[in-house]
C-alpha cells in the first residue's frame, strides 16, 4: 500500500509538472503574441506620431509668427497715432491759428469801422446821409462843372 500511495503521489506531482509546463508555454505564447500586437501597434502610431510632432511644431512656428506680426502690427499703429498726433498738431498750427487770428483781426477791423460809422454819424448834421459810402457815391454822381 505504501508503494501504491507513493505511485499515487509520483502520478499527481507528474501531471502538476506537465500543467506548470503547459502554463509557462501558454505564457510565453501570450508573451509573444502581445509583443507582436506592440510592434504593430507602434509601427502604425509612429508615423502618426511623427505627424502630430511635425503639426505642433508647424503650429508653434504659426504661433510665433504671429506674434511677431501682432508686434509688428501693433508698432506700426503707434507709428501711425504718432504720426497722426503731430499732423492735428501741424494742421492746428497751419489752418487753425491762423483762422482764428484772421477772425480776430475781421472783428477788430468790423469794430473799428463801426466806430468810425458812429463818430461819423455823429459828427455829421441830422438830415445827411449817415454812411460814408452813400456820401461818397453822391460825391462822385455830381456833375463835374
Amino acid at each position: 500500500m505504501e508503494t501504491h500511495l507513493l505511485s499515487v503521489i509520483a502520478g499527481a506531482t507528474a501531471i502538476m509538472a506537465v500543467v506548470q509546463v503547459g502554463l509557462v508555454v501558454g505564457a510565453i505564447c501570450v508573451a509573444l503574441r502581445i509583443n507582436r500586437l506592440l510592434q504593430v501597434i507602434e509601427g502604425e502610431v509612429r508615423p502618426t506620431l511623427g505627424r502630430v510632432n511635425a503639426a505642433s511644431a508647424d503650429a508653434a512656428r504659426a504661433a510665433s509668427l504671429a506674434v511677431t506680426q501682432a508686434e509688428r502690427v501693433e508698432q506700426l499703429f503707434e507709428r501711425l497715432a504718432a504720426g497722426a498726433d503731430e499732423v492735428s498738431v501741424e494742421v492746428r498750427k497751419l489752418v487753425v491759428d491762423p483762422v482764428r487770428w484772421g477772425g480776430a483781426v475781421l472783428i477788430a477791423l468790423q469794430s473799428a469801422l463801426l466806430a468810425y460809422r458812429h463818430a461819423l454819424a455823429r459828427e455829421s448834421p441830422e438830415g445827411t446821409a449817415s454812411q460814408p459810402g452813400e456820401q461818397a457815391s453822391n460825391d462822385s454822381a455830381a456833375p463835374a462843372g
